[in-house]
């Protein structure tokens, strides 16, 4: 097992479009949509996108794998100690519902972790979207020096690559899958001979009002020793970095700003000042 694709999904290789206004990207999705003919006969969407603002090394893996993190523990291929990180993360996700207990339903480490994802905390779940103009949106509201990525596919294909997890479908956050694998996070132990596979699972959170529900949020769940991943529905999108400043503009007349998306006071005083142009 190469240690760098540790439990993250595989990009494709090279663009399929740019990306250069709202219109573009209606255009692939429709494209895309020809191409792959994905089951979309529920009523929850099983077509997830993901913007990213910037290229990064590993756009597809969560937080809790990242370069920073593995720098701070010296992990590399010739020591790729797993045990370290989830120990790590441990701490980590202790001192948030500690020190966050009076804002948060801290007796339910499934809440306590959703919410620390959406704050920033690194966890192993990766951000999705089932909004073509939120994904737009981050893959343009930052780092105007650097091109944007938008990511698109059929969640429910990373699960053919791991056949072994008895998954076929996209689950939800209160799945015994989630809670088992969320709770090794907590220092909750399976019962010996009872784990389940690590895999990467595609889940749909509880719908409640907050970023959650305002994103039209759903994520990528990176288990502890979980292998990489293809989805062969997954394509990517180029946003030019001279593109972003227009299509942000572009995105305000549809009502998608950082106040809409965020929907929080701090938010909606950045955009005021920015449309008055202070």
């Amino acid at each position: 097992m190469s240690y760098e694709s540790l439990a993250v999904i595989t990009p494709p290789p090279s663009y399929t479009k740019t990306i250069t206004n709202v219109g573009d990207l209606l255009a692939s999705i429709k494209d895309w949509y020809e191409e792959q003919k994905p089951h979309a006969d529920k009523f929850l969407s099983g077509v997830w996108l993901r913007g990213v603002s910037r290229n990064y090394k590993s756009p597809l893996c969560p937080g809790i794998y990242r370069e920073e993190v593995n720098n701070k523990l010296g992990l590399t291929n010739q020591n790729p100690d797993e045990s370290k990180r989830l120990n790590f993360e441990r701490i980590l996700l202790n001192e948030f519902r500690l020190s966050g207990a009076n804002y948060l339903n801290a007796n339910d480490i499934l809440d306590v972790y959703f919410t620390a994802q959406h704050y920033g905390m690194p966890t192993r779940l990766l951000d999705w979207t089932t909004n073509p103009l939120t994904s737009l949106f981050f893959a343009a509201e930052n780092h105007f020096e650097e091109d944007g990525e938008v990511y698109i596919m059929e969640a429910k294909k990373i699960l053919d690559s791991s056949h072994e997890s008895g998954l076929s479908e996209i689950i939800g956050m209160r799945h015994p899958y989630v809670k088992e694998a969320i709770g090794k996070s907590f220092w909750h132990e399976p019962e010996p001979g009872s784990e389940r596979r690590p895999v990467i699972i595609p889940v749909r959170p509880d719908n409640i009002p907050g970023r959650i529900g305002q994103q039209s949020s759903c994520f990528t769940l990176h288990m502890h020793l979980a292998n990489s991943c293809s989805n062969p529905t997954l394509s990517k999108y180029k946003v030019p970095a001279c593109q972003k400043q227009s299509i942000l503009q572009e995105l305000r007349t549809l009502n998608i700003s950082r106040f809409t998306i965020f929907n929080d006071l701090d938010h909606l005083s950045r955009d005021i000042r920015v449309s008055w142009g202070l």
